[in-house]
């Protein structure tokens, strides 16, 4: 390689043929990773006592 970025890592488990599919395969990744962090924020929020209950 002369300078060009790849979309291709030489090596790695995930190999795409196309850099839209790479793209795709990230964007994936990106929100299971966010629904997931998410759930935990919900969950630690929903675990706390209201204003009105005793802990």
């Amino acid at each position: 390689m002369t300078g060009k970025r790849s979309w291709r890592r030489s090596g790695s488990a995930a190999s795409y043929d196309t850099p839209q599919e790479a793209e795709r395969a990230a964007r994936i990744v990106l929100a299971l990773l966010s629904a997931h962090l998410l759930g935990d924020v919900r969950t630690e929020l929903f675990d706390r006592p209201t204003a009105g209950e005793r802990p």
